[in-house]
């Protein structure tokens, strides 16, 4: 299939949550790579803050969907992604709005998706800053079964060059071929925050896809506008999620290995004056998932 037949089937999913500071950035990057907005939806998870009206001010073109609450990042991509499959779309592109797209990057994407049957997730390499990298695909810890990003914090130096299979990629930047979604469903909801694309990328390889990394495109990302890496927010729901992918997916004897080092876990969290992983363990023992009440 030709790119630009492609890319007439592509549907656009930027989850905002109020992000009307970067957001404006992201949908320019999206026009100036090859005027993606006619292909964009904005879920917005209902925001506090006036980006939707920034949003249809600057490109009214753009439809958004308002939710009524926030749903957090999976169930808001999912409502996106139903939307655009509804309308036949076979390629579901997922983008945070804190990014700047390379010009070519998601026509690369497409091209690159489509060389093999069973490639079925795709992602970019991702930058935090100029040359720093942020992001070159995921692999998982296979002893405690922890997501980590490849290249995170590393001069580019060109050593990450080669097209090549993951165990995951970045839900900042991907691209999903609808049969994905058909086969495995969607986003899990129970997570709220963090390891929804690990999840999901992992039940994709369960079932015979493959998720590779794919250089040649490139995304700039900025730093989330609401959460700050290593913030409360990202170590209650780095710590809760990843024990509940462990419990999902872990072989039994890692999950259980991961339980008896419960306490040796939590007091290197009190040690780091970590007080917010901490609750986010208390809360995975209790069983309590989805939006946490400590924020939104």
């Amino acid at each position: 299939m030709q790119v630009e037949e492609m890319m007439n089937k592509l549907g656009i999913v930027i989850v905002n949550y109020n992000s009307q500071n970067v957001i404006l950035g992201c949908l320019k990057s999206l026009r100036d790579a090859g005027d993606f907005l006619s292909h964009t939806l904005i879920v917005d998870n209902r925001s506090q803050d006036i980006s939707s009206d920034v949003i249809k001010k600057a490109y009214p073109q753009i439809k958004i969907l308002k939710l009524n609450r926030n749903f957090g990042f999976g169930t808001a991509n999912n409502y996106g992604i139903k939307y655009h499959l509804e309308k036949g779309a076979e390629y579901i592109f997922l983008l945070n709005p804190d990014t700047s797209v390379g010009k070519n990057s998601i026509k690369i994407l497409l091209k690159g998706i489509d060389k093999h049957k069973r490639y079925g997730i795709c992602g970019p390499k991702i930058y935090s800053k100029d040359k720093i990298i942020w992001s070159c695909g995921g692999l998982l810890d296979k002893k405690r079964y922890s997501g980590g990003l490849i290249g995170l914090g590393e001069i580019d130096g060109g050593q990450y060059e080669d097209i090549r299979k993951v165990d995951f990629v970045s839900g900042t930047a991907m691209l999903i071929k609808r049969e994905v979604f058909e086969k495995i469903g969607f986003f899990s909801g129970e997570y709220f925050l963090y390891y929804e694309d690990v999840d999901l990328c992992f039940r994709a390889r369960q079932v015979g896809y493959e998720v590779v990394y794919i250089p040649a495109a490139n995304i700039n990302h900025l730093g989330s506008g609401t959460i700050v890496r290593n913030s409360p927010m990202h170590q209650y729901y780095m710590a809760r999620n990843h024990l509940l992918f462990i419990e999902k997916y872990a072989q039994r004897k890692t999950f259980l290995r991961e339980i008896l080092r419960m306490p040796k876990t939590v007091y290197e969290h009190y040690y780091k004056k970590e007080k917010y992983a901490i609750l986010g363990i208390y809360d995975y023992l209790l069983r309590r998932f989805g939006k946490s009440g400590y924020w939104h």
